[in-house]
């Protein structure tokens, strides 16, 4: 599955919205991706799993907007950390969680493989991030040969991502209990 460079969207760089503080730009966010959201093509975004406050963020809002126009059975999402299960500030890598439901597997050709591991290299703004994540990801893009995406369910962003403490948590970004309530305060203004 090749996606067009075109339909690559950083929209945090686009808005000038700083790491980890989506959560204060909801409204600025969500006007801005209401005007680029395409509702007639498949949409992929980050999973809802606990372990970046703004992808969870991105994850609900889009979510939302799917329910309002009616084409939520073309979002998936798409693992890349959490720390379901792990203690301390441990995490895990490209890894769906089973909260997220059917896990869809798609085989990636080692061309396509190795394109994606010099491309996950061309991002100097998230620099430390890829310190921790790459050597994971490259094992896992390498060797596994596939990428696991899963539907989205709009019932789920109140939902937490799964029990214990979030990554987000356990890194002192946010707590649950806020996400919550913006993401309740954001539909609930939105839709």
């Amino acid at each position: 599955m090749k996606i067009n460079n075109k339909n690559i969207i950083f929209a945090g760089s686009n808005l000038n919205i700083p790491v980890n503080k989506l959560i204060y730009n909801l409204e600025k966010f969500n006007k801005y991706i209401n005007k680029i959201v395409n509702k007639k093509d498949i949409i992929y975004i980050t999973a809802r799993e606990g372990g970046q406050p703004d992808h969870d963020l991105l994850h609900a809002i889009i979510v939302a907007i799917g329910k309002k126009f009616n084409f939520s059975d073309r979002i998936y999402q798409y693992p890349l950390y959490n720390n379901k299960g792990c203690k301390l500030n441990f995490y895990k890598v490209l890894s769906p969680i089973s909260e997220n439901g059917k896990i869809i597997k798609i085989k990636i050709n080692l061309r396509e493989r190795i394109r994606y591991i010099f491309l996950f290299l061309q991002y100097p703004s998230q620099f430390l991030s890829w310190i921790g994540l790459f050597p994971f990801f490259f094992i896992k893009t390498l060797f596994y040969g596939e990428q696991q995406i899963q539907p989205v369910s709009f019932n789920r962003i109140y939902q937490k991502p799964h029990h214990g403490k979030l990554y987000y948590e356990v890194r002192r970004w946010t707590k649950w209990k806020q996400m919550k309530y913006k993401i309740r305060n954001f539909t609930k203004n939105n839709l």
